[in-house]
C-alpha cells in the first residue's frame, strides 16, 4: 500500500484525469457525432460524392468510435482505482496481494498489479 501523502497526491491526479475523460467523451459526442448527423442530413444521395471523399469519411468516423471507446475505458480505469481508494484496496496487487510500489502508482495510477506480476503476464 501506499502512503497517505501519496494517496492524497494519486487522489487528485485521478479526479483531474476524471474530468479531462469526461469532457472529452462530451466533446466527441457533442461535437463529433453531431457533426456527422448534420453532414450526412445535408445530401440525400452519395451518388455524385467522389468514392474517396466517402473514404475519408468512413475513416474519420471509424477513428471518433474508437477515441470515444478509448475515453470510455480510461474512464472505466479511472473509477476503478477511485473504488479501490475508498474500499482501502488501492496499492495492492490484484494478482498475488502484495503492494504496489509508489513509484508505479506515480507513473500509473489506475495500476492494478505491481510490476512483477505485470511482466510476468
Amino acid at each position: 500500500m501506499c502512503d497517505e501523502g501519496y494517496e492524497r497526491i494519486l487522489r487528485r491526479r485521478l479526479k483531474e484525469a476524471r474530468r479531462v475523460c469526461r469532457r472529452r467523451i462530451k466533446h466527441l459526442h457533442q461535437y463529433t457525432f453531431s457533426l456527422t448527423l448534420r453532414q450526412g442530413a445535408g445530401e440525400l444521395s452519395s451518388y455524385d460524392n467522389h468514392p474517396a471523399d466517402l473514404g475519408t469519411e468512413t475513416y474519420e468516423r471509424s477513428r471518433d468510435v474508437g477515441l470515444l471507446a478509448a475515453a470510455a475505458r480510461q474512464l472505466r480505469e479511472i473509477d476503478a482505482a477511485l473504488d479501490r481508494m475508498r474500499n482501502g484496496e488501492y496499492g495492492r496487487c490484484q494478482a498475488c496481494g502484495g503492494s504496489i510500489s509508489s513509484a508505479r502508482l506515480m507513473a500509473k495510477p489506475t495500476a492494478r498489479t505491481c510490476v512483477r506480476c505485470m511482466q510476468q503476464r
